[in-house]
């Protein structure tokens, strides 16, 4: 790997998994009240979301006081179990999110979501969230974390290029 350290690789990494996320997040009061139904996405593309989820989660909303809300809404990948897990930030998301599946939050700002509570969420509101990919640091260090997607997994090894990465060389079948 010639003239890129570690942490610049990870880097690289991880803005190339995060290209699916959204320019700009609006709120969920905006989008009712100007009709808005799609965002843009940094790799140039337009998210388009059925009435029937904004609806849906106007509801939702409404219930709690989350006029605010941004959309969409960020789930950042885990890696601080054993087992995969993905979790909700923020005060607002953390609460809609908790509302919808019914779970209870372990922390003010924060809920933990398995397998069962992702796919659920994805099945109410696929196109009103949004999986972050982010490594999970240990005092100064960053942990490079295996990321699991379906049937293959991407090695965030350093003796990986980042060359062959973007040509999905370094795709395995598990």
């Amino acid at each position: 790997m010639k003239g890129m350290d570690e942490e610049g690789y990870v880097r690289s990494i991880m803005s190339e998994l995060n290209r699916n996320l959204a320019t700009e997040r609006i709120t969920i009061e905006r989008m009712v009240d100007e009709g808005i139904s799609s965002y843009k996405v940094r790799d140039g593309s337009t998210v388009e979301v059925p009435r029937e989820q904004i609806d849906f989660l106007w509801d939702v909303c409404s219930r709690l006081g989350a006029y605010n809300l941004r959309i969409p809404i960020y789930v950042t990948t885990d890696t601080a179990g054993e087992q995969g897990s993905w979790r909700v930030d923020g005060r607002m998301e953390s609460d809609v999110v908790a509302e919808i599946l019914g779970k209870r939050k372990t922390r003010d700002d924060s809920v933990r979501l398995h397998f069962p509570d992702y796919r659920e969420l994805r099945r109410t509101i696929p196109d009103l969230v949004m999986v972050v990919f982010a490594p999970r640091k240990w005092g100064n260090r960053q942990k490079t974390p295996q990321i699991v997607q379906r049937k293959y997994w991407l090695s965030l090894d350093p003796l990986f290029s980042a060359e062959s990465n973007q040509k999905g060389l370094n795709r395995k079948c598990m």
